[in-house]
């Protein structure tokens, strides 16, 4: 597993690229919510005039939730537009939030891929090779690998001959 640059990734020829999908409507959700958080932390004053005292405390609460919310809304955006992953006929390139990272084929297996503990987090594999980890997210709640079955289907393919190899 070693870093790469994104121009020399982007210099390699016959590579699929798999893009992100982000998930609008949910994203479209949760700001609708912290808007909503918004609008009633700025009404909490007028209705209550802050009496007593502990009223103070909503808009403080409704306030920092809804710029919790957006946060993580801009956050998986901008994860959707940097991230990706490619792969060719002799790696595997994950790029997180503009990190590159390629992988050997030949250095996978069903331990170091993170396939065999995917019952920790559904859709994401902790890719663990020379004491170096790397998230490879399939899918979640937020974004999603367009034909994430063949990036799985291709990684099954080249682990499982490198176990008849060995």
């Amino acid at each position: 597993m070693e870093e790469i640059s994104l121009a020399e990734l982007t210099k390699q020829d016959n590579i699929e690229k798999f893009d992100y999908t982000p998930n609008l409507n949910g994203m479209r959700f949760l700001e609708f919510l912290a808007l909503f958080f918004c609008m009633i932390a700025a009404l909490v004053y007028p209705v209550t005039y802050f009496d007593p005292r502990p009223w103070m405390i909503a808009p403080i609460v409704l306030g920092g939730a809804a710029i919790a919310l957006f946060s993580v809304v801009q956050y998986w955006r901008r994860y959707a537009k940097k991230s990706y992953v490619a792969y060719d006929d002799d790696y595997l390139y994950v790029v997180n939030m503009g990190r590159a990272t390629r992988i050997a084929w030949e250095r996978l297996n069903l331990e170091n891929s993170g396939i065999a503990k995917t019952k920790e987090r559904a859709g994401v594999f902790t890719l663990q090779i020379d004491d170096k980890k790397l998230i490879l997210r399939l899918f979640s709640s937020f974004v999603w690998l367009a034909k994430f079955q063949d990036v799985l289907g291709t990684m099954l393919t080249h682990i499982q001959k490198n176990e008849n190899r060995h």
